[in-house]
């Protein structure tokens, strides 16, 4: 795997405080995908596909990654990065 570092070209500054944790959203410099990174241990948590947008990409109070497929919005898990709801 490269380094993170390169991978990340902008990021989408949703850092949301989820109990003790908070999530920063990343874009991947290659194509529209989005890296979901946990702050406090610097975890890169896994990768979504999604279109960036002024309104998405983002991370909700309650931990879920709302992403754009699209005309839908995707929910997402944000530690599991399982769908919830589409």
């Amino acid at each position: 795997m490269r380094d993170r570092r390169t991978l990340i070209l902008n990021f989408k500054n949703y850092a949301e405080v989820l109990g003790a944790k908070s999530l920063e959203l990343a874009r991947a410099a290659e194509r529209d995908s989005v890296w979901v990174i946990a702050i406090g241990t610097e975890r890169v948590i896994g990768g979504l596909h999604s279109a960036w947008r002024t309104d998405l990409p983002f991370v909700g109070y309650d931990g879920e990654v709302a992403v754009a497929n699209g005309d839908d919005v995707l929910l997402y898990d944000g530690e599991t990065l399982k769908l919830r709801t589409r």
